[in-house]
């Protein structure tokens, strides 16, 4: 094959590990967003409680994707593909059940 289409097989190792990598990543990013915003009512100052695990969060995702980056774009493509899958199976995990409304009377 020619420089320009990548071989299938060859992009299966890079995506493979990238996207392991993203669900680790999504886990820190919005597992961390979670627990920051569930102890943000016992926080003394938080605000800033907020933005220091924002800051810790964004800057090793960041370093991670970066490192990523530079190992293989096909490892940046699936790391950023599981991080989404992962965001996504941890809102419908965590959200709070339903409410009932409220029945009037017959």
């Amino acid at each position: 094959m020619t420089d320009l289409v990548p071989d299938p097989a060859a992009l299966a190792v890079p995506l493979a590990l990238g996207a392991a990598a993203g669900v680790g990543l999504g886990f820190v990013l919005f597992g961390g967003l979670w627990l920051t915003v569930r102890g943000l009512s016992a926080a003394r100052r938080p605000g800033l409680a907020l933005a220091l695990s924002s800051l810790v969060r964004l800057g090793l995702v960041a370093l991670a994707l970066a490192a990523l980056a530079r190992f293989d774009p096909a490892a940046l493509a699936g790391a950023v593909a599981a991080m989404l899958a992962t965001r996504m199976a941890m809102t419908r995990h965590l959200a709070p059940a339903p409410r009932r409304p409220a029945r009037t009377g017959d």
